[in-house]
C-alpha cells in the first residue's frame, strides 16, 4: 500500500514503450536512458534520436527552472507520459508512420505544454507582451502560441538542429510544423480543421494523422501519475482554486486507463476511499457526477479523432468505460479533499437552491475539520472558499441563504489577523468558530424543513393534479413527506414542465441533465407513478385538456424558491417560472411556493444574467461554431423575479403568507 492509500496501475503506458518484436521488462523500459530509447525508435537515423534527446533535455530544465503554479504538471513527466501514451497508440494500431512522421509527433510531444511552463511564459510577456502582468489563466489561454513562439526564436534548439546536420530550411519547415498540429492538442480547436497532409520538400507529412495520436495521447494522461503530492500540498497554501484542486483530484483518483483496441474501448478505473453507509447515501450524485466528468473529458477527444482514424482504415476507439471501487486505507487529509471536491461538484453544478446551501455548509464543516499544519494554511483555505461561494453569489445573486452564508464567513474571517503578521498568529479555536455556527444553521434549517413538511397533509389532500417546474429539493422533501403519510393514496398525476434552459448536452449531444426528467426520476424513487414530462410552452393547452380534469380545486403548481425578498415577498427564482405561474393564475390554478425562512432577505434581482455557454441548446461545438457564424444568437436569461401578486401563497415554517387577493 502505498502512502496515499493505495497502488495506482498504469501499465499501458509502459507496456507498449518497446516497439513491436522487442520485448522488455516494465522496470528496464521505465529505467532506460533516453538516448537508447530514442535509438530503438530511429535505427536507421541516429540524428533524429540525437535531437529528440536534446530537446527533452531542454524542457527538462526549463520545467526545473519553472516556478510551480497551481495547474496540474505540464512539464517533463508529463511529456514523458504523453510520449508513452503515443507509442501504445501506434504500437496498438499498427500506425504506419515514417520516420520524419514520428519525428514530428515526438517533438511535438514534448513542446506541445511548453508555455504552461513559467519560465517560458515569462520570457514570452518580456519579449512579446510586455505586460505588467501576465496572469497564469492568461498563460493558460495562449500556452499554444507561446510554445511555438519559444521553438522558433530559441537559439539551443537552433544550434541543435545544425549541430545534427539539418539544413535551415528543413529545420525551419519541421518547427513550423511541430507548431502547426501541436495547436490542435487543445479542446477549443476544431482537430477537422487541420490540414490532411503538409509537406516538407518531397516528403508528405500526415498531418492531421499526427494530430490526432498528439490529441490522444494528451487527453489520456489524466492518471494518477500526474498527481505530484508534495507539489499539492504545497499549493494548498498558495491561491489555489476550487476549480483547479478538481483537475487535480482528478488526476488524484483516476488510478488507470487501459487501452483495449479489441473491443474498442478504454477502461477507467476511478479509486474513492471508503466512504460510511451515510456518507455514500449523501454523495451518491456527487460521485455519478465525477465518474461523468472524466469519462466525458476523454470520451470528447476520442470520439473527436475517430473519424479520423476510420478514414485511415486504422482500429479506433469507441467507448470509454469506467469502474468505480472503494480503497480502504485512504490516509485522512486526503480522503478529506476528496470530500471536499465532491461536495464542490454540487456547489458548482448542482440545479437547486438547497443542494448549494447545504453543500455549502459542508464545506465550511470539512475544511474547520481538517487537521492543519500551520494557519496560514487554514488561513489561505478560508480565503479560497469564501472567493469560491463569492463568485457563485455574483452568478446567483437570488440565492439568499448564500448571501448569508458569505456574510457570515467574511464576518468571521475578516475578524482574523492576516496570515503574513508578525508575530506568527496560531490556529486556536478559530477553525471551531465557523464549524458551531454552520452546524447550528443546519439544526435549525432541519427543524424549519421538518415544519413545512408538516404542512403537506393539509396543502395536498383532495389534490389530483399538481404541476411542477425547476427541480426543487425542498419540494421533494415535501412530497416525500405526503407519500410517506398517505401511501395507500398514489392517485396524483405529475405533470413535469420539462425545464428546457436548464437542460445541458455534451459534446456529442447526449443528454447531460434533463431537469424535467431528473424530476421525473426523483418522483418514481419516492413512490409516485403518473408522471408526464412536457413542454413549458404546452401548459395552456394541457389546461384546456378537458380530459385531464385540471380544476381550480383539484390542481395545484408548486414551487421551490432560490429566495423570498422579506419585504415584498416576490420570489427569485429561475427563468420560466414567472411564465408558467402567470398562465397559472391566468387560469385561476393556484401557485403555492416552499421556502424557509434562511431564504428571506433582502434580494439583490440580477434580471440581466445569462447562462453561461450554449450547452442548453445542443452540445455539438461545430454547429454552434455555424450559428454564430451566420449571425444567430443563442440567449439563455437565468433568473425571473416571480411578483408576489402571482403567488396564491408562500409556505414557511411559520405562518404561511396568503395573498387574499390571488382570485380577484
Amino acid at each position: 500500500m502505498s502512502e496515499q492509500g493505495f497502488s495506482p496501475s498504469i501499465s499501458v503506458v509502459f507496456n507498449m514503450e518497446v516497439p513491436p518484436g522487442e520485448k522488455k521488462s516494465i522496470d528496464q523500459v521505465k529505467d532506460e536512458p533516453s538516448a537508447d530509447r530514442w535509438a530503438r525508435w530511429f535505427p536507421e537515423n541516429n540524428n533524429y534520436a540525437k535531437i529528440l534527446r536534446a530537446i527533452s533535455d531542454i524542457v527538462e530544465k526549463k520545467d526545473s527552472e519553472a516556478h510551480r503554479d497551481y495547474f496540474t504538471p505540464h512539464g517533463s513527466a508529463h511529456c514523458l507520459a504523453v510520449e508513452k501514451m503515443i507509442k501504445a497508440l501506434i504500437n496498438k494500431s499498427h500506425i504506419n508512420l515514417s520516420n520524419l512522421d514520428k519525428f514530428i509527433l515526438f517533438i511535438a510531444a514534448w513542446t506541445h505544454d511548453l508555455g504552461m511552463l513559467e519560465s517560458v511564459g515569462k520570457k514570452y510577456n518580456e519579449s512579446v507582451l510586455k505586460k505588467d502582468e501576465f496572469p497564469v489563466e492568461e498563460r493558460r489561454r495562449l500556452h499554444d502560441k507561446i510554445s511555438a513562439w519559444f521553438l522558433l526564436k530559441n537559439e539551443e534548439i537552433d544550434k541543435i538542429f545544425k549541430e545534427n546536420k539539418i539544413k535551415e530550411d528543413i529545420f525551419r519547415n519541421i518547427i513550423y510544423l511541430v507548431n502547426y498540429i501541436s495547436q490542435y492538442h487543445r479542446r477549443s480547436t476544431n482537430i477537422r480543421d487541420c490540414n490532411e497532409f503538409r509537406s516538407i520538400r518531397d516528403n508528405k507529412i500526415q498531418a492531421l494523422l499526427l494530430a490526432s495520436l498528439l490529441r490522444l495521447g494528451d487527453t489520456l494522461h489524466k492518471d494518477y501519475s500526474r498527481f505530484e503530492k508534495e507539489l499539492f500540498e504545497i499549493l494548498q497554501i498558495g491561491d489555489f482554486d476550487r476549480s483547479a484542486r478538481l483537475h487535480w483530484l482528478k488526476s488524484y483518483v483516476v488510478s488507470s486507463i487501459d487501452l483495449n483496441i479489441d473491443k474498442q474501448s478504454i477502461h477507467i478505473e476511478i479509486a474513492l476511499p471508503e466512504f460510511d453507509d451515510n456518507e455514500k447515501v449523501d454523495m451518491e450524485e456527487s460521485i455519478k457526477r465525477l465518474e461523468f466528468i472524466i469519462t466525458e473529458d476523454i470520451l470528447e477527444d476520442v470520439l473527436a479523432v475517430k473519424d479520423i482514424f476510420k478514414a485511415y482504415r486504422l482500429p479506433f476507439y469507441d467507448s470509454v468505460k469506467t469502474k468505480i471501487y472503494y480503497v480502504p486505507g485512504f490516509v485522512d487529509n486526503m480522503k478529506q479533499d476528496i470530500k471536499d471536491i465532491l461536495n464542490d461538484l454540487d456547489i458548482l453544478l448542482s440545479p437547486n437552491t438547497p443542494a448549494v446551501i447545504n453543500k455549502a455548509f459542508k464545506s465550511i464543516i470539512t475544511l474547520s475539520n481538517k487537521r492543519h499544519n500551520s494557519y496560514e494554511l487554514y488561513y489561505k483555505q478560508v480565503k479560497q472558499l469564501l472567493h469560491h461561494l463569492m463568485t457563485i453569489r455574483v452568478e446567483r445573486p437570488c440565492h439568499i441563504g448564500l448571501g448569508k452564508i458569505v456574510g457570515k464567513i467574511k464576518e468571521v474571517f475578516d475578524s482574523y489577523p492576516d496570515s503574513s503578521s508578525t508575530p506568527k498568529p496560531m490556529i486556536g479555536d478559530k477553525p471551531q468558530k465557523l464549524t458551531e455556527w454552520a452546524e447550528k444553521e443546519i439544526n435549525a434549517r432541519n427543524n424549519a424543513i421538518k415544519a413545512i413538511n408538516d404542512k403537506a397533509e393539509e396543502t395536498l389532500q383532495g389534490k389530483e393534479n399538481i404541476i411542477l417546474f425547476g427541480f426543487s429539493d425542498m419540494v421533494k422533501s415535501f412530497l416525500k413527506r405526503y407519500r410517506e403519510d398517505n401511501k395507500a393514496n398514489n392517485n396524483i398525476n405529475f405533470y413535469i414542465l420539462e425545464g428546457r434552459g436548464k437542460n445541458r448536452y455534451s459534446f456529442n449531444n447526449n443528454i447531460e441533465y434533463s431537469d424535467g426528467l431528473h424530476y421525473a426520476h426523483t418522483l418514481i424513487k419516492i413512490g409516485f407513478k403518473r408522471n408526464t414530462i412536457l413542454p413549458e410552452s404546452s401548459l395552456s393547452a394541457l389546461i384546456n385538456d378537458k380530459t385531464k380534469n385540471i380544476q381550480k380545486d383539484n390542481t395545484l403548481v408548486l414551487f421551490g424558491a432560490n429566495g423570498v425578498d422579506e419585504k415584498t415577498h416576490d420570489v427569485g427564482h429561475t427563468s420560466g417560472h414567472k411564465l408558467v405561474a402567470m398562465t397559472a393564475k391566468y387560469y385561476n390554478i393556484p401557485v403555492v411556493v416552499i421556502a424557509d425562512m434562511f431564504k428571506f432577505g433582502h434580494m439583490p434581482w440580477g434580471p440581466q444574467l445569462k447562462r453561461k455557454g450554449n450547452n442548453w441548446f445542443s452540445g455539438d461545438k461545430e454547429f454552434i461554431d455555424q450559428l454564430e457564424e451566420k449571425e444567430i444568437t443563442l440567449l439563455n436569461y437565468r433568473e425571473d423575479k416571480l411578483e408576489f401578486k402571482f403567488i396564491e401563497r408562500i409556505i414557511n415554517e411559520n405562518n404561511n403568507i396568503i395573498n387574499e387577493s390571488y382570485f380577484t
